[in-house]
């Protein structure tokens, strides 16, 4: 798939998706120069996401839920 985005690009843009992220949200997080409508393309061709996922996650929803994956054990003391 031509494109202007590097191979390794390419792999964080599939990261992002993994986590729930789409178009917009990783167009801005990466602060690439791609149509988002690319991404999301890319992201389906790589089986990423599919019909009927929910509404795309805000940058601010994913991190959040980033946080909240990573701290989920954590407990104060």
């Amino acid at each position: 798939m031509p494109s202007k985005l590097t191979e390794a690009e390419w792999k964080e843009v599939e990261e992002l998706g993994r986590e729930g992220m789409r178009g917009k949200a990783i167009v801005d997080a990466l602060g690439l120069d791609i149509h988002i409508a690319n991404v999301n393309k890319h992201l389906r061709l790589a089986g990423i996401g599919a019909t009927g996922d929910p509404a795309e996650l805000t940058l601010a929803e994913a991190r959040k839920e980033q946080m909240l994956r990573l701290f989920s054990d954590y407990s104060a003391i």
